[in-house]
């Protein structure tokens, strides 16, 4: 991102050191276990001028609490004006409140990102976005990574009912594993700083996704859209000229130009240089595809798919109907075309063995 960035992690120390210089910030939070939210909350502090210097004092000593500047996960108080961000007093009902982000309830990380996340993408992504692209940026981290981790912290689950599976590979866990291990005592401090070096570096991933993959392709997915009437008449078909991951933006333009559920296919260009036509989803993680391709092409390869479509230079229509390929544009085009006037309604796929591409 920026030379904010490559900052060292932050000396961890149990109490404050005699020699501190007096101007060094002083970011408290409590000993013992440590996890996710608290590891984020620090890392997000050290991305901002004002802290990146600072030391971590971990304690629960209310008396060296009282010195640190800024204290995160402990005190059982939230009062900003104080730069005090506990979120376990059973008081806090706090959420982001901005957009969807209304239900989970913040852990210390969602606190530090509500009162510091925008000055630190400023600081992080300057000129490179737009105002407007900042405060887009800004709700999308929070939901696409600050969030679950708010809900794993508060006791949350993804989902209601049985879970079919356990996610045992997430930031919250890998964190966990840091703790020192209850037959191998360490000092934990040690592992904490590890923590905080790992949640800033995803942090910091997830924002330079945003700025540096985002952000161009909602440029080229946006072009698409606007031409979609040049394409077909219906505009229910866009051509990606160039490949980027296109669905969600396409979600959020549909949105903004108020014509949700509009578009029926995506094309573009593989890497060998034939071309997709892809079936847009009924929402962005979803299976069942608005339209998939014709019922009667699908599971059917080469020349037997062009015999049946009429359609030359076919090369496959999956089974679910959710996406197909052809030699050339002109055929691809054809297939989305020929499909949208065979179908009207929303199929559920016969397979959902794995997340379609």
């Amino acid at each position: 991102m920026t030379s904010i960035s490559n900052n060292s992690v932050y000396m961890v120390y149990s109490k404050i050191p005699e020699n501190l210089n007096p101007t060094t910030k002083k970011i408290g939070t409590h000993s013992g276990s440590f996890h996710c939210d608290e590891s984020l909350a620090i890392g997000l502090l050290s991305l901002l001028q004002e802290y990146k210097d600072g030391v971590v004092i971990r304690t629960r000593d209310e008396k060296i609490l009282a010195e640190c500047d800024i204290i995160v996960d402990v005190g059982a108080v939230y009062d900003p004006a104080r730069h005090r961000y506990d979120h376990h007093q059973a008081s806090f009902k706090d959420t982001l409140n901005l957009d969807k982000f209304t239900k989970i309830r913040l852990s210390s990380a969602g606190l530090i990102y509500k009162h510091f996340g925008r000055q630190i993408l400023e600081e992080l992504i300057g000129d490179r976005a737009t105002e407007e692209q900042k405060d887009d940026i800004y709700l999308r981290v929070y939901g696409n990574f600050i969030e679950h981790i708010d809900a794993n912290d508060n006791g949350v689950e993804i989902s209601d009912g049985e879970l079919k599976y356990k996610i045992t590979t997430a930031l919250p866990h890998r964190v966990g594993r840091l703790n020192p291990k209850w037959n191998a005592p360490s000092d934990e401090n040690i592992g904490f700083r590890k923590a905080i070096e790992l949640t800033r570096s995803e942090f910091l991933d997830s924002v330079d996704i945003y700025v540096n993959e985002w952000l161009p392709a909602y440029t080229i997915v946006e072009k698409a859209f606007l031409a979609r009437e040049s394409i077909d008449p219906s505009g229910e078909i866009i051509v990606v000229d160039q490949f980027c991951p296109w669905k969600e933006h396409l979600f959020v333009l549909e949105e903004k130009y108020n014509v949700k559920g509009l578009i029926k296919y995506a094309l573009f260009k593989d890497v060998k240089g034939d071309w997709r036509v892809q079936a847009v989803p009924v929402e962005e993680q979803s299976f069942a595809s608005r339209i998939p391709l014709h019922k009667d092409w699908r599971g059917i390869r080469d020349e037997e798919l062009s015999d049946k479509s009429g359609i030359p230079g076919c090369v496959f229509v999956h089974a679910s109907g959710f996406i197909g390929g052809a030699k050339s544009y002109e055929s691809a085009l054809k297939m989305a075309q020929l499909s949208l006037r065979a179908s009207t309604h929303v199929e559920e796929p016969e397979q959902k063995k794995s997340k379609q591409d």
